[in-house]
């Protein structure tokens, strides 16, 4: 059996040309290594270690598509960053990942890739792929009408009795995003800021200046939030 352990994990399937690596990946693993932002001084250390934990990455999935067609997933986590500089280099990262695996899937047939983010980066050479095999996809947010109708399937009471506030607060920090609206809606109702009772004459009930108090960053059960 594999071990739940990362380390342990990563000591059994790490490819032996990385063998000498285990140390900086376990640096990694463990959340010592941090990649350098912008407003900091740059780290080489770090940066060798980001580099060859890509490599390794690389290297396990040429091994995995021998036995099996693998489909990797690289989502943007945009969230709530109030740093932009700090979004920046992230992106930078992200993108730099996006290139390495582009290339592996283009000398692998066995290996297919999805790239989630909020803005493409047209000049990368996975985007520039996409766009040649029409295979790039803009997804759009709902719109306020539809958002309306979704909270008030989700909540299960009539789309009058949802309160205009709560609607536009739901639209400003969801941007129309089904599982960002779901999310919000049921932190809302954990953190007792709104309550719902289908059985009742007024099914909602949504505490006065509830929303204006509410700092977006605070709700920490959410995927919007990172």
């Amino acid at each position: 059996l594999m071990p739940t352990d990362d380390v342990q994990a990563l000591v059994k399937v790490l490819p032996t040309a990385f063998a000498s690596s285990l140390p900086m990946l376990t640096e990694l693993l463990n959340g010592q290594a941090i990649p350098p932002q912008l407003h900091q001084p740059v780290d080489s250390n770090n940066n060798e270690i980001f580099e060859t934990a890509v490599k390794v990455v690389m290297s396990l999935l040429s091994i995995l598509k021998k036995q099996t067609p693998v489909l990797v997933i690289l989502q943007f986590e945009h969230g709530t960053s109030l740093f932009p500089s700090t979004t920046r280099e992230d992106q930078k990262i992200f993108w730099k990942m996006t290139t390495d695996l582009a290339t592996l899937v283009q000398k692998e047939k066995n290996i297919a890739g999805l790239i989630l983010c909020r803005e493409a980066d047209r000049t990368n050479i996975a985007v520039k792929q996409a766009i040649e095999t029409n295979s790039l996809l803009n997804l759009k947010g709902l719109t306020e009408e539809n958002i309306l109708e979704y909270m008030s399937n989700y909540l299960g009471i009539a789309e009058a009795a949802v309160p205009v506030e709560l609607r536009q607060f739901i639209s400003e920090v969801t941007l129309g995003n089904p599982l960002y609206i779901r999310e919000t809606l049921d932190q809302l109702m954990e953190d007792q800021h709104l309550r719902v009772n289908q059985k009742q004459g007024a099914p909602v009930s949504l505490k006065q200046g509830a929303l204006d108090r509410i700092e977006i960053t605070a709700l920490d059960h959410t995927q919007m939030v990172g």
